[in-house]
């Protein structure tokens, strides 16, 4: 079966992030055992004699709970999803789903990317090291732009192919460049 029949018959193409899925389920089962593990230190406090950081350990036992879960969401679940009527994006908190018949345009991008450094005393040092992501920009009917990270280094292509085909739109090579993108999107 081709992309373009699981597409018609009403299937979704899904494209993941590019991260090692192993080490993310190791790390993701350590932050919630750490979670539980606070957590239930907190009840079992709590239960006896309620005191003040009891309420600490439950709630930052919580707190790596769902951040577990969040991070494995992230990692473990489509970014993309192209379906015939619409492609769905996740990020981190949650997810934007984009109806081909509200957009106009649909173009790419690299952006290129130094992290930084921040210094004991609140100095700011770019690294020397450059990444480049590549971006996809969509072009709404209403003027809105919407602007996200391609989930992969190496299988955008198919991806952009499916949502161009989809969209039956052309996917235009645009500059990272705010002049350039706000004119875009006009």
């Amino acid at each position: 079966m081709t992309k373009d029949d699981l597409i018609s018959s009403g299937e979704s193409l899904k494209f993941y992030n590019q991260v090692n899925r192993r080490a993310m389920i190791i790390i993701t089962a350590i932050i919630v055992c750490f979670g539980l593990l606070l957590f239930l230190a907190g009840l079992d406090r709590a239960i006896n004699s309620f005191q003040p950081d009891d309420l600490v350990l439950l709630i930052f036992g919580a707190l790596f709970i769902v951040l577990g879960y969040l991070l494995w969401r992230f990692t473990m679940k489509p970014r993309f999803e192209v379906r015939q009527d619409s492609v769905r994006i996740s990020n981190f908190f949650s997810y934007r789903t984009i109806r081909f018949q509200d957009v106009r345009g649909i173009g790419t991008f690299d952006r290129k990317v130094r992290p930084k450094v921040y210094g004991a005393k609140g100095e700011v040092a770019r690294l020397g090291i450059e990444y480049t992501i590549e971006m996809a920009a969509f072009r709404k009917n209403d003027g809105k732009m919407i602007i996200v990270a391609l989930p992969s280094f190496s299988n955008n292509q198919a991806c952009l192919e499916a949502i161009a085909r989809n969209a039956g739109k052309e996917i235009q090579k645009l500059k990272d460049d705010p002049t350039t993108l706000a004119n875009w999107a006009r």
